[in-house]
C-alpha cells in the first residue's frame, strides 16, 4: 500500500511517503495556514504517486483550541481527498528528527525527517 505521511504546520508541513517498501522524504509544501494551496500539493502528490492512505501526526500533548484545529483539520483533509487518514502520535517526531541529524548539517528544517519518523512509527504500529 502506498502511504503519504504529513508532519501538519500552519506554515510549512512535512511529507514522506512509501516507494515499493522503503520510506522517501517527499519535502516540505506550504502549511495549512494556506488550505487551498496546500491541499493542492497534497491532491498533486496522491494523483503522481497513486497514495491510497494519509497518515498525519498528531501530537497528543495537545489540549482544548489547538486538538480541535488539528482535528478538523485533518478532517478537511479526508473530505478533500476522499483517503482513509490515520493519525500517529507525533509529539517528539521534531525532537527526533533533531536527534538524528548530524550536528554539522542540522539548518533547522526537520520537517521531512519528522514526516519519515510518523512514517516510520505508523508502518512500526500496523506491521
Amino acid at each position: 500500500m502506498k502511504i503519504l505521511a504529513i508532519d501538519l504546520g500552519e506554515k510549512k508541513s512535512g511529507l514522506a511517503r512509501t516507494d515499493e517498501q522503503f520510506v522517501v522524504g517527499g519535502g516540505v509544501i506550504s502549511g495549512y495556514g494556506a488550505y487551498n494551496e496546500f491541499i493542492d500539493a497534497i491532491k498533486d502528490i496522491i494523483a503522481e504517486y497513486a497514495i491510497e492512505q494519509l497518515v498525519i501526526g498528531l501530537p497528543q500533548s495537545l489540549s482544548g483550541q489547538q486538538a480541535d484545529k488539528y482535528r478538523d483539520i485533518i478532517k478537511k483533509v479526508q473530505r478533500d481527498t476522499n483517503l482513509t487518514v490515520a493519525t500517529v502520535d507525533e509529539t517528539l517526531s521534531s525532537f527526533e528528527a533533531r536527534r538524528r541529524q548530524p550536528s554539522n548539517t542540522h539548518n533547522g528544517d526537520d520537517d521531512e525527517a519528522a514526516a519519515k519518523i510518523i512514517l516510520e512509527d505508523y508502518i512500526n504500529q500496523n506491521r
